[in-house]
């Protein structure tokens, strides 16, 4: 869906305030389980091909095919968050469950901001190593 850039757009995107962006939410699964909530932002127009693909698979293969595009670094951060009912419903964990809020902005080999994600993923069965 296409929507006007907010605060977290500017920011992340540098776009500016008159700007557009694409959401993209996604539902991902592990072994047929729901275990994060992904929202994908992307500068509009310049990644509106999207909007046109089937994005269940790779979005980075989608890049890479349409642009040549390979994402270089991402800048991110996590935090512990409490499952409201609506992604306590989606996830299948308990409202109020503990998830993982993971913010992240993807770069390409310019330095420019790819896309910036807001992801949730569940706490009770998600695990970051460094």
């Amino acid at each position: 869906m296409v929507e006007k850039a907010n605060k977290h757009d500017v920011r992340r995107l540098g776009v500016s305030e008159a700007d557009k962006v694409i959401h993209i939410t996604r539902l991902r699964f592990r072994d047929d389980v729901p275990f994060l909530i992904e929202h994908s932002y992307y500068p509009y127009p310049q990644y509106e091909f999207l909007l046109h693909h089937n994005l269940s698979g790779s979005v980075y293969a989608i890049l890479k095919e349409e642009l040549g595009l390979v994402p270089v670094r991402s800048e991110r951060s996590v935090e512990i968050v409490y499952a409201t009912a609506e992604q306590a419903q989606l996830l299948g964990v308990p409202k109020g469950a503990a998830l993982f809020l993971m913010r992240m902005v993807v770069y390409d080999d310019q330095d420019r901001p790819v896309h910036h994600n807001i992801v949730y993923l569940d706490g009770g069965t998600y695990r970051f190593s460094w």
